[in-house]
């Protein structure tokens, strides 16, 4: 019983949103360019991409990288309440400020 009250207190206070109301507004979206992703697990397979390979893809990548998880710690150290998406051509709407990473700067 004490449970069921406190979860029920909790809820009262903190009510959520229905799922079929529009979407809150973020703070940032952290857009990536249509058929580019940032992962370093995903792309072990592809030598080219390797980070730990010298090569000029590989440091195209990492610098992509580099610029993606610049973009992530800085919303994280501003506590932003951020997406990483891709570029599909759609508007994107819903968030304060929209970052666009580029492949190449």
């Amino acid at each position: 019983m004490e449970l069921t009250r406190a979860l029920s207190k909790h809820r009262a206070e903190k009510p959520r949103p229905s799922i079929a109301g529009p979407p809150p507004t973020r703070d940032l979206a952290i857009v990536l360019p249509y058929g580019s992703m940032a992962s370093l697990e995903s792309l072990w397979f592809i030598r080219e991409l390797d980070p730990k390979r010298p090569g000029p893809a590989g440091s195209r990548y990492k610098a992509f990288l580099g610029r993606v998880f610049q973009g992530v710690n800085e919303a994280l150290d501003n506590r932003e309440d951020f997406d990483i998406t891709v570029d599909d051509g759609r508007e994107i709407s819903g968030y304060r400020r929209i970052v666009r990473i580029e492949y190449e700067p």
